[in-house]
């Protein structure tokens, strides 16, 4: 059962001198829980976890694992709850990377016996390692993929546009019971629910911090994912698409090319494939995540596309890859800075890109679980360059 998750966070508080946390938000709430219903979760440093449900009565009370639950939630409630549990005052955890300020400094005003702190590195630390269950979800989630690359393949053809060629996948996603949103940390970050489709010169036009390429989009208030230029003989086509199965996210991308490949596409996606593999093969349970960054770059300098691996000029990357679970962008991102080892079953999306201005893009985007002797990547779909 999903007791354990509690047990573990329970062993991070104590380490911690955390004496409670307050879990509110979803995917969070869905780890710890089994439930994503409007709820506030307590966790004590020591003793039973207690949930306190907003909304949605009749879903938690079929869904979660949690023994004791009840109506309640507002500020008022954890604070009276906080109370009735033994703990009058201390330390008390909440997720303030992602919670908003306004209720943050609400819990300030009502916890006024208790300093809160940022839990959340504790959760997302935790999330890092799958359970078996979660893997399965994202072996089906992979499987999905593959489906959506034959779909791209069966209906890239000259005069389709971007948008047109992702409503093929789209429908093939939803027909497949894939979720239709892709969790996403961050406040200022979103993606289309199949990811993005991006063509030709489109390719080599940055958008936005946040992404390494984008596309344009259909204007300016999502300057990313598909845009409605038409794709012509001899483009390079990126599916750079993020699949979310029953709450559970990979992270894939596989370069097209349509009509027969030139040399320069050709040699360029084989320098590419080389770094990718490299990378892959550097990936083992306790190499620290750092190193498996530097390897990469080793292999980037020595292709000659260094300047223009993850983007170019001052859009250009600083990373080779990231976790990702329940969130499409959950730790650990592979960096020079992140220096934890890997871990087994720790899944990563590991993914490499040559942008280059006046030709294009290429990409090559595999999850992968870590086990013992390197990696299984879950996607069954080929590797190579796809000539449509």
């Amino acid at each position: 059962m999903k007791q354990h998750r509690i047990q573990e966070l329970q062993k991070n508080l104590a380490r911690n001198t955390i004496d409670a946390v307050v879990i509110m938000q979803p995917r969070d709430l869905y780890y710890y829980s089994g439930t994503a219903q409007p709820c506030n979760l307590i966790v004590p440093q020591k003793g039973d976890p207690v949930l306190l449900v907003r909304r949605g009565w009749s879903f938690v009370c079929e869904e979660t694992w949690i023994a004791d639950y009840e109506k309640g939630g507002g500020g008022k409630s954890v604070l009276k709850k906080l109370k009735q549990m033994g703990i009058d005052g201390g330390v008390v955890g909440v997720e303030m990377d992602v919670v908003p300020y306004a209720l943050i400094d609400r819990m300030n005003s009502l916890l006024e016996p208790y300093t809160l702190v940022n839990a959340s590195p504790l959760f997302l630390e935790q999330r890092m390692i799958k359970d078996p269950e979660e893997i399965e979800r994202m072996r089906k989630a992979s499987l999905r993929f593959d489906l959506l690359h034959r779909t791209i393949k069966e209906h890239l053809r000259p005069g389709i546009r971007e948008v047109d060629l992702f409503s093929k996948i789209l429908e093939v996603e939803t027909r497949n019971e894939a979720e239709q949103i892709l969790f996403i940390r961050r406040w200022d970050d979103w993606l289309p629910a199949a990811g993005t489709i991006v063509s030709g010169e489109n390719l080599y036009r940055i958008s936005g911090h946040a992404h390494t390429v984008t596309g344009t989009g259909l204007g300016a208030a999502l300057p990313w994912g598909p845009s409605t230029r038409e794709i012509h003989e001899g483009d390079l086509v990126v599916a750079d698409c993020p699949l979310n199965y029953r709450g559970y996210h990979v992270d894939n991308a596989r370069t097209y090319v349509l009509g027969q490949p030139n040399k320069r596409q050709e040699d360029t996606y084989r320098s590419l494939l080389e770094v990718q593999d490299s990378t892959l093969k550097r990936i083992r349970p306790g190499v620290p995540v750092n190193e498996v960054f530097e390897h990469a770059m080793e292999k980037v300098k020595a292709s000659g596309f260094e300047a223009y691996f993850q983007g170019y000029g001052d859009s250009q990357g600083k990373y080779v890859g990231h976790g990702v679970g329940l969130e499409v962008d959950e730790p650990p991102v592979i960096d020079s800075d992140t220096t934890l080892p890997v871990q087994t079953q720790m899944t990563l999306a590991v993914e490499c890109k040559f942008i280059i201005p006046d030709f294009g893009a290429v990409f090559i985007e595999d999850t992968v679980v870590v086990q013992e002797q390197g990696v299984e990547i879950l996607t069954r779909s080929e590797r190579t360059l796809a000539v449509v």
